[in-house]
């Protein structure tokens, strides 16, 4: 049996134009790409593909945290985010990823190494990282993190059900997933990469610009968890 791939992003109004984008970067790649949105005039966009966009309104936004609404699909779910471009290979070395790791972790390109209990989500030393590893810089090789970026991220659906329900917060969804998998057993890694991905600076305020200038309720969510690391990347 062939198994679907899905790219999933959640998106606001103010992200039109980049989401454009991002969808077209992504849609040869995939069988499928979902779109969570407030925006009702995101369906008049000239996507590419049209027949593979699936565009749902919702009625309660819970920011990035809306990526998780897509329960109950099978196959290879890549989340996405609406302000990155993403290389023709992207989808191909997050399925071999996952493949690589035997459907046992999710896979990546950004994640952290925390050194808590964290004062600060910036910077490296004690009370803030230990390790960062940027989707938008190269990485040279495998790592396992405690927290991964959301929006860089596939698992297969034989790895872990998930839904937005889990999350307790809205736009906290990395630390909140990362403790899920956590709690679960499952191990995060950021697979080795180079020009992955290119950032598309879209206009306006960004969730992780307000998150850091109230970072409190992130390092709340961070510091409840006790984390740990599997040693999984090879």
């Amino acid at each position: 049996m062939v198994e679907k791939v899905y790219a999933i992003i959640p998106t606001m109004p103010s992200r039109r134009g980049v989401l454009l984008q991002a969808v077209s970067s992504l849609v040869d790649q995939v069988d499928k790409v979902i779109i969570y949105t407030t925006d009702t005039g995101t369906s008049a966009l000239p996507f590419p593909c049209k027949e593979k966009i699936e565009i749902h309104l919702d009625g309660v936004d819970r920011g990035s945290a809306n990526r998780f609404k897509a329960g109950g699909l099978k196959g290879y779910l890549a989340y996405c985010d609406d302000d990155l471009e993403y290389a023709p290979n992207y989808i191909y070395k997050l399925m071999d990823g996952v493949e690589k790791y035997g459907r046992k972790c999710v896979v990546g390109f950004h994640g952290r190494v925390l050194n808590p209990p964290l004062i600060s989500f910036c910077g490296v030393g004690p009370g803030r990282m230990r390790a960062c590893y940027p989707c938008l810089e190269s990485v040279p090789m495998d790592a396992e993190v405690h927290m991964i970026g959301t929006g860089v991220m596939m698992y297969h659906s034989d790895t872990i059900q998930i839904t937005e329900l889990d999350l307790m917060h809205d736009n906290l969804d990395d630390a909140e997933f990362s403790i899920i998998c956590q709690n679960r057993g499952i191990p995060l890694v950021v697979l080795a990469h180079y020009e992955i991905v290119k950032y598309l600076h879209p206009e306006g305020r960004t969730i992780f610009g307000d998150t850091m200038q109230n970072q409190r309720p992130l390092l709340d969510v961070i510091n409840s968890h006790s984390w740990r690391l599997y040693g999984a990347a090879r």
